[in-house]
């Protein structure tokens, strides 16, 4: 999501998000390919300091399985109830 989007997500789910070390939205400076390609995975792995390989993804579009899947992180898909489940198997 871009930063706009976020920001009223972090709103509305106030609680969730105070856990969070390290947002990084679409529209972020250092995300020159957005999903499926791996960079917004990759930027926050790098902002925690941490491999990718150890980061786990939950995605709710098929994009960003790609994109986490591509980063080399655990992706755990979250299909959206309106959405082809069949879409997210391998």
């Amino acid at each position: 999501s871009r930063r706009v989007a976020v920001d009223k997500k972090r709103i509305r789910h106030e609680k969730l998000f105070q856990h969070m070390n390290a947002i990084v939205p679409g529209d972020d400076e250092a995300v020159k390919h957005g999903k499926p390609a791996p960079d917004i995975y990759l930027e926050a792995a790098r902002q925690l300091s941490v491999d990718p390989k150890e980061c786990l993804v939950f995605e709710d579009a098929l994009s960003g399985v790609k994109a986490g899947k591509a980063a080399g992180c655990l992706v755990v898909a979250v299909p959206d109830s309106r959405m082809e489940k069949n879409v997210f198997h391998d």
